[in-house]
């Protein structure tokens, strides 16, 4: 490791508290917090030139920290939204079929999780990225773009193509 990369992860550790108490102060969460500071440091080791030879380096990041923070509150926020309505439509399924344990009730919410998850991870990596970044990130399309790096085109054939491949899944409901 050069001279430039150590003074720049020695930085980044210097800075580490300063900057969870910074995001903790903004999103009011410090457990979160300690997860953005943890995604924050992994994008800056993953394109360290953008970190080196920056005049403000701590400004960088609490900016990167902040835009982090707030796309996962916005992913928490329709996360939530998407389970509150499969919560809801549980809830009546169940009313109506009293016969079904809520152990067997669990068991059908893992095993369609599962498949999911298998269907996610069928994908190529950069479906799997773009579907992510918009179903549970909830980002839009330019910033989904913007943060892979690719064309907001390229962002709407990954994303359906991602869609494609649950119409199985669903058409055997």
């Amino acid at each position: 490791m050069g001279n430039s990369a150590q003074s720049s992860t020695s930085q980044l550790v210097q800075h580490y508290d300063e900057l969870v108490d910074y995001i903790s102060m903004k999103i009011g969460n410090r457990q979160i917090a300690l997860e953005v500071v943890q995604e924050t440091y992994i994008r800056v080791f993953q394109r360290p030139e953008q970190f080196m030879n920056l005049i403000n380096p701590v400004a960088f990041l609490k900016t990167v920290s902040a835009n982090i923070a707030f796309n996962y509150l916005r992913k928490d926020k329709n996360y939530g939204k998407y389970f509150e309505a499969v919560e809801a439509e549980e809830l009546e399924l169940y009313s109506t079929m009293q016969d079904i344990s809520e152990q067997e009730l669990s068991l059908a919410r893992e095993q369609y999780a599962k498949i999911i998850l298998g269907t996610i991870s069928t994908l190529p990596p950069a479906c799997q990225d773009v579907f992510l970044l918009l179903q549970f990130y909830g980002m839009t399309q330019v910033e989904t773009a913007q943060q892979l790096g690719i064309s907001r085109t390229m962002v709407i054939k990954h994303f359906t193509r991602a869609l494609q491949s649950f119409v199985p899944i669903f058409a055997n409901e």
